[in-house]
Parts: structure tokens; sequence; C-alpha cells
């Protein structure tokens, strides 16, 4: 059974109230991992699939800097939270990087907060927007108008896991 857009909009609610209460606690900037997958099925082996590959990623980037860490599998998907003793700007960079090179980094959501509260933007360190998946127009446009069908973008994020299953001999 799938996920109501009620169970996903708390959902993105309760996470924006975790990284806030993360900032508060720690003072320190706050990365937030979740999984780029729509529809209404969010948890599944795919998503786990991919968010497992996240996770390890920002541990292995941040390793010396983590000060904090935090991941939790819900039905809306998987949620993974870091406090990282660094500048904002250079972690943005630095996770924008894993997103821009990683194989699958194009279905990384990672979030980066600073100390005032504000998600630091791909723009503020001279990165260009996200680019959809099926047509590399920026994704939020393609997403506001659903120009592509679930079944187009499922197709799409399979394709990238098992291209990249195949190089982990998984």
């Amino acid at each position: 059974m799938g996920v109501t857009l009620q169970q996903v909009l708390d959902s993105r609610d309760q996470r924006k109230a975790k990284q806030q209460q993360l900032i508060e606690q720690y003072q320190l900037t706050v990365v937030c991992v979740t999984v780029v997958m729509p529809g209404n099925n969010k948890d599944n082996n795919t998503a786990n699939f991919i968010f497992t590959q996240a996770d390890k990623e920002i541990k292995q980037q941040f390793a010396n800097k983590l000060v904090y860490n935090e991941q939790q599998y819900l039905t809306t998907g998987a949620e993974g939270y870091y406090v990282i003793n660094a500048s904002p700007l250079q972690v943005k960079h630095i996770t924008t990087n894993i997103e821009d090179n990683h194989p699958i980094g194009r279905l990384f959501d990672i979030d980066v907060l600073a100390h005032n509260k504000i998600p630091i933007q791909r723009e503020q360190i001279g990165k260009t927007y996200r680019q959809c998946l099926i047509c590399n127009n920026k994704s939020v446009d393609c997403i506001r108008t659903r120009k592509h069908s679930i079944e187009q973008i499922m197709h799409k994020i399979e394709t990238l896991v098992n291209n990249y299953k195949t190089t982990l001999n998984v």
C-alpha cells in the first residue's frame, strides 16, 4: 500500500522540525538526505538501496567532521540526518559534487542547512539547477508541469540503479 499526499506533507513538516531541532541543539551545519522517488511507494528495495548508497557517501565524505547522524526508514521514504562541523558552503560544495558525480547521485536529495536555519541553494556556490532525469531540463519545471509520467521516471531510476549495481557486482 502506498502513502497518501497528506502523509508525505506531514513527513516533510516533521523533517523540517527535526532539522530545526538539530540546528538549535548543535549550532552547526545540518544535512538531510532523502531519495528522489516519485509515486506513492517510497519504501521499497530500490529506494532503500539508493538511500544506503547516499548514507555511505555522506559518512565517507564527512567522517572526521561528523558530529551526529541518524537514519529513519519510514513509509514515506528513508531520511538521514547529519550534523557536520564545517561551514555550510563547504558542505554544500561537497554534497553537490556527490549529487553530480556519483553514478546514482542524481537520485540523492541532499539538503544543507546553515545555522540560520535557511537551506543553502546550489546557485549560492555557483552550481546550476538540478536537471530532469528524463530530458535534462530544469527538474522543478518538469515536476511542476508533470511533463513525464511516473512510469517513465521509475523506468529511468531502475535503469540507473541496475547499471550501478552491475558495477558493484550486486
